[in-house]
């Protein structure tokens, strides 16, 4: 009898689950993203209760410096990810990050936890995640064939946000029972998970990668990379303009219409987040569900966030406006996810690292912009007004793209993403 073992085989939805590698993946993907968002919920809590009194705007201190290392350090930090391991890069940030969460747990247990500590440690964990978004960004492509990238990355997305489920809603548990700084120490030992999963892997998709030279020029050739090709600069400005933009305001745009119009407490907005991230996951198991990216399905999936919040703008009750929040969610993550297979298997895989880079700095660089913007709106026209403004840029992005770009055939599942035809079928002009 052959002592073999069978292959998995997995078709349909869940079909990148047939790779060993990429079931570890998951598995340490959603411990360790339980952990990040039990501590993005007890950070909150403690800068808000503990630090300060209730000074919101010093929590959005905190949620900036933690933003701004990842945008500064993202062209050296996808620069990284090319030259070096991605697995060897991920186990770095994992203890990076890990540390970071135990250091700031024993200042809050030991009682001597000030503002200050919580600015310097944002700061210091943006930095990680600088360095953490790229190489996690393209690592499927180590774990994946090119035939099963777009299912890994809205397999990845569905994992995310089940995570962004379960987190806060233990972390609201334990903050009771035992005040926040010991989440700060859980979501250390999260990493291990992660880590653990990286080290069983065999990584058989890897093949040999061409290494990036030395020097300021290789480090920013991801910009000029993008800039020559219109495809992905397209799809480059449909993330700072839906997901920057309008995607990093959500929250604000949710918790002033529950607060501001309807008036309801905060166990109603968070019952409006986990209805968001309930779509969310429905919507990446969708994109899953599909063989190849489309930009008819990016473009309808923005289609439908600006029809979302459009309709959200004139709901007149809160239970009204709850059934509308499924649904942005399920738009938000499949415009996500097939935004973010897009531009990976449309790029060159000896640069896959430094155009993530890109991409993830014009994602956050929307995201300063929109909250911006859309708060302003919130303060001087209310939150109704700041959702029709908001669902109106995402249709006025998804029709002027398929004004510019007529629908193509899918990319052609096994083929070499370095050679492969545009996904988008461009003028003849530049």
């Amino acid at each position: 009898m052959s002592t073999a073992s069978s292959p998995v085989v997995v078709k349909g939805t869940f079909r990148a689950l047939a790779h060993r590698d990429f079931r570890l993946w998951i598995v340490g993907l959603l411990l360790s993203s339980i952990g990040t968002w039990m501590q993005i919920t007890a950070q909150d809590w403690t800068v808000l209760t503990i630090l300060t009194d209730e000074d919101a705007s010093a929590l959005a201190l905190v949620i900036a410096l933690q933003t701004v290392p990842q945008l500064v350090l993202l062209p050296v930090s996808g620069y990284v990810t090319d030259r070096f391991s991605r697995r060897r890069v991920l186990a770095v940030t994992q203890v990076w990050m890990a540390l970071m969460a135990v250091l700031l747990g024993v200042l809050v247990l030991t009682g001597v936890a000030q503002y200050w500590h919580v600015c310097v440690l944002a700061t210091a964990l943006g930095a990680a995640q600088a360095f953490d978004a790229p190489a996690r960004q393209t690592f499927v492509v180590d774990l994946l064939p090119p035939s099963g990238l777009s299912n890994g990355i809205a397999l990845g997305g569905a994992t995310f946000n089940l995570a962004r489920l379960i987190g806060p809603a233990i972390a609201g548990v334990l903050i009771g029972q035992v005040g926040p700084g010991w989440i700060f120490l859980v979501n250390g030992l999260s990493f291990a998970a992660m880590l653990g999963a990286l080290t069983l892997m065999r990584l058989e998709s890897v093949g040999e990668r061409q290494k990036p030279e030395a020097g300021l020029r290789s480090m920013l050739s991801g910009i000029s990379y993008v800039a020559r090709h219109r495809d992905i600069r397209i799809l480059v400005v449909l993330v700072f303009l839906v997901l920057g933009c309008v995607g990093a305001a959500m929250n604000l745009l949710v918790i002033s219409m529950a607060t501001t119009v309807f008036d309801v407490d905060a166990g109603a907005f968070g019952l409006l987040t986990s209805i968001v991230a309930v779509g969310s996951v429905v919507g990446a198991l969708f994109v899953a569900s599909r063989r190849q990216p489309r930009i008819g399905l990016l473009l309808g999936a923005i289609a439908l966030i600006g029809v979302s919040l459009c309709a959200a703008s004139a709901m007149p009750t809160f239970v009204a406006f709850a059934f509308v929040m499924p649904v942005l969610g399920f738009g938000m993550i499949a415009a996500l996810a097939t935004c973010n297979a897009a531009v990976q298997v449309r790029t060159d895989s000896a640069l896959r690292g430094r155009v993530m880079g890109v991409y993830m700095a014009a994602w956050m660089a929307g995201s300063p912009v929109g909250a911006l913007v859309l708060g302003g709106i919130v303060d001087g026209a209310g939150a109704r007004a700041a959702l029709v403004v908001a669902g109106v840029v995402c249709l006025a992005a998804a029709s002027g793209v398929a004004a510019i770009f007529r629908l193509r055939r899918p990319i052609p599942a096994g083929d070499d993403p370095a050679v492969l035809p545009s996904m988008l079928q461009l003028p003849e002009r530049e």
